[in-house]
C-alpha cells in the first residue's frame, strides 16, 4: 500500500468492542473516499453466540470467524477472507452463560491516504 497508514485497534480485551469500533472506522473511512480494509490476524468464534458462522463456513470451504465477516462486510467485500483472518479458529466451549465468550485479538486496518 503506497503512502498508507495503519491504525490498531488494540489491548481492550475480550469481547470488549474492538471489532464493532474497527468495522465503524472502516465504514467512515469508506464514507471519506478512502481506501481501507480491515484485517484480525488470528481470531476465533464461540459457536453457542454465532451457529450461523459454520453456514458461510461450509459456503466457502474454509474457516470464517464472526469478527472477520464483520471486518469483510465494513471493508467493500473484495478481499479474500483468508488473507484477512489467516489464523481462524472456533470454540465450543461447555455451555455456562457466564463462560460464553469468543476469543478476542487485536484487529488491523490498512487505510490508504
Amino acid at each position: 500500500m503506497k503512502g498508507g497508514s495503519l491504525v490498531l485497534v488494540a489491548g481492550l480485551g475480550e469481547d470488549s468492542g474492538k471489532t464493532s469500533l474497527a468495522a465503524g472506522l472502516l465504514a467512515s473511512f469508506r464514507s471519506l473516499g478512502l481506501e481501507a480494509k480491515g484485517f484480525k490476524p488470528a481470531g476465533a468464534t464461540n459457536m453457542w453466540l454465532h451457529p450461523e458462522v459454520l453456514e458461510e463456513t461450509e459456503k466457502r470451504g474454509f474457516l470464517v470467524t464472526w469478527d472477520t465477516l464483520k471486518l469483510y462486510r465494513a471493508s467493500g467485500e473484495d478481499l479474500d477472507l483468508r488473507v484477512m483472518n489467516p489464523v481462524a479458529g472456533f470454540s465450543l466451549p461447555p455451555y455456562k452463560p457466564w463462560a460464553v465468550r469468543a476469543a478476542s485479538y487485536s484487529c488491523w486496518l490498512a487505510i490508504s491516504l
